[in-house]
């Protein structure tokens, strides 16, 4: 379905306008937008264009996808807020019903990952040392869904991404990163003591 947009190209005189037809295609779940010339004037014939945006559009599927995500992780925060931390650093969770971890009750150790409902209870209050205190990656990946739920919501509303487009690397870069950091501060627990 090729539609027509107005395209603003700052040219030699940094006021030519083009007409460019935009013919959407699929790419990774989204329709990438490729830039087609067309001519409707012969006074637009011997301008030429200094820079052109491709326009990535994304799919219905990508913006139900980013939007369901969103309101997860908003969920997440909300029931956050409402959790009082535990000044142990750890066992906030037992305050939703769940069992304690079954790590610290095997072994008397707490595994990587306790602490992080603390840090999140942490983090929507804003205290920021007490949450990577609780849980250096818990801590992180609470500030990282405070930045990724409007980012995320804006993108789906705006039906293109904003800012940047983020890939597979940005992905497993950032799930490396958050183990890594959970295992070192386990590590450093287990050898404090």
């Amino acid at each position: 379905m090729p539609f027509v947009y107005f395209l603003i190209c700052r040219g030699r005189r940094n006021h030519d306008v083009r007409v460019l037809r935009l013919v959407p295609s699929v790419m990774e779940g989204a329709a990438v937008v490729t830039f087609a010339h067309h001519h409707d004037s012969e006074s637009q014939a011997g301008t030429t264009c200094a820079s052109t945006k491709r326009i990535v559009a994304l799919s219905a599927q990508s913006r139900l996808l980013l939007t369901a995500t969103s309101i997860g992780l908003a969920t997440l925060l909300s029931v956050a807020r409402t959790l009082e931390p535990s000044p142990l650093g750890r066992g906030t969770h037992t305050q939703l019903r769940l069992p304690s971890c079954a790590f610290v009750v095997l072994f008397g150790r707490p595994c990587p990952a306790c602490g992080m409902t603390t840090a999140w209870a942490y983090v929507v209050r804003g205290e920021l040392a007490a949450g990577f205190r609780a849980n250096a990656s818990g801590a992180i990946s609470g500030l990282l869904a405070l930045v990724i739920v409007p980012w995320w919501l804006g993108c789906a509303a705006a039906g293109r991404w904003l800012l940047w487009k983020p890939g597979n690397i940005a992905a497993v870069t950032t799930t490396v990163t958050l183990v890594l950091v959970a295992l070192a501060q386990w590590g450093w627990r287990l050898l404090v003591g």
